[in-house]
């Protein structure tokens, strides 16, 4: 131990003797590891936005499940007709998916589309959503006043955004009777409407989804709208076009999609989309980091030099010490510790620089979007291991920078070292 210290110490003294030579050294390996530091860690803030962003617009949770078709090599078609599908979400299928473990609820949707609401003398489109009203709770469905959702005669839930959409006011739309305008045109292009009242139970709180733009009803009610609109089948023997599958945990979702995909079914999650974006920012923040590696690398050069440098400065001084019986081992730490040293301090310096230029790069660019009417994200994020990374990294690179020169050290001759002047 006192020997460890006695050489750090001895090895500390050779380094403050080039001052101005070392700093500059420690200084190229700030650049390379503030580099390092900077860049990725924006990469790794502008992932937790964009992905903060996924997750604020749909629940993780949720799985969007289609019907499964057997494509072979002589049937690759870009469009599928749900008729034909070769695993139908049936109420047979939709039962398993059910039993499945980690699976919290499954409700079938139904679009309504070609209708519209008539208010101020104008007419408004409005999509209708049916689903399972027993289910939505589970989805995560919410009355704007924290009232039950309860099941009524034509009853039907309002999205957040409706009232916007009729330019009508949340109160009057939240409450009495809507009057719904549903069209479909014969073989000769002649219109029929036909008027459905339904009874408004409230205003659904806001899910930054489509559902805020839509009406959501009964699946039963949009069952009949799509009979008289021609579309009239048997959907629990010839299946659904679209269901809904909440997971009990975003844990269960790889599990769950897993065992939905081996049902044959074809299937859409957020999570899907989230780890392609994970993939391409992984990409991104190694080519980013690559950048700052090669100036950390060439700074790594500038170690060599330094050391080399220093060699022919103090070969006298290598002799004697090799003379008084320094050993081969101590001679090439002496030099390794050194350059370790350089790598450790410029990596110190690095972290601190890169986080600096980080938070001013953050608040630069906060300040201008905000300036610009946008919202405030988070542009830097400095995550803990890439501190560590980095510090090990700059060591890594002096260390290895120092063999060199350190065996070149223990190649001289004491007896030709001595004589030098």
């Amino acid at each position: 131990m006192k020997f460890a210290l006695e050489l750090f110490l001895f090895t500390w003294r050779n380094l403050w003797r080039t001052k101005l030579r070392t700093i500059f050294t420690i200084a190229g390996v700030l650049i390379g590891s503030g580099a390092i530091m900077t860049m990725v860690s924006l990469g790794s803030g502008l992932q937790s936005s964009i992905t903060g962003a996924f997750a604020e617009v749909a629940d993780l949770q949720v799985l969007e499940v289609m019907p499964g078709f057997d494509i072979d090599e002589n049937s690759i078609s870009f469009t599928f007709n749900t008729d034909e599908a070769d695993y139908p979400l049936d109420q047979k299928a939709i039962d398993a998916i059910n039993k499945l473990e980690g699976v919290e609820g499954v409700t079938p949707v139904l679009n309504i589309y070609g209708g519209y609401i008539r208010s101020r003398g104008e007419n408004h489109d409005i999509q209708l959503i049916g689903m399972d009203f027993s289910t939505l709770p589970t989805f995560g469905f919410a009355l704007e006043d924290r009232n039950e959702i309860l099941r009524k005669p034509r009853g039907v839930l309002i999205g957040s955004k409706v009232g916007e959409i009729i330019g009508d006011s949340t109160e009057s739309i939240g409450r009495g009777n809507i009057q719904y305008n549903l069209s479909k045109f014969d073989d000769q292009g002649i219109e029929t409407s036909k008027r459905y009242r339904f009874v408004s139970m409230g205003i659904l709180e806001e899910r930054s989804s489509m559902e805020d733009y839509s009406i959501i009803i009964p699946l039963e009610t949009a069952r009949d709208m799509l009979k008289w609109l021609g579309q009239d089948r048997n959907f629990e023997k010839e299946g659904y076009d679209n269901l809904k599958v909440k997971v009990v945990s975003p844990e269960e979702v790889d599990r769950v999609t897993n065992a939905i995909q081996d049902m044959g079914f074809l299937l859409f999650s957020l999570k899907q989309i989230l780890e392609g974006v994970n993939v391409v920012f992984l990409i991104v923040k190694v080519i980013l980091g690559s950048i700052g590696a090669i100036a950390l690398v060439v700074a790594g050069l500038g170690i060599v030099n330094t050391m080399i440098m220093s060699i022919y400065e103090r070969t006298k001084e290598i002799g004697i010490m090799k003379v008084v019986g320094a050993s081969l081992g101590d001679i090439r730490n002496m030099f390794i510790l050194e350059a370790g040293i350089i790598g450790l301090l410029g990596g110190i310096g690095g972290v601190i620089s890169g986080w600096l230029l980080g938070r001013i790069i953050d608040f630069g660019a906060n300040l201008y979007i905000t300036s610009m009417g946008g919202e405030a994200m988070t542009l830097v994020d400095t995550p803990p291991g890439l501190v560590i990374f980095t510090l090990i990294f700059s060591i890594g690179i002096g260390v290895l920078s120092g063999l060199y020169p350190a065996l070149k050290a223990m190649k001289l001759s004491p007896l030709s070292a001595i004589r030098q002047e």
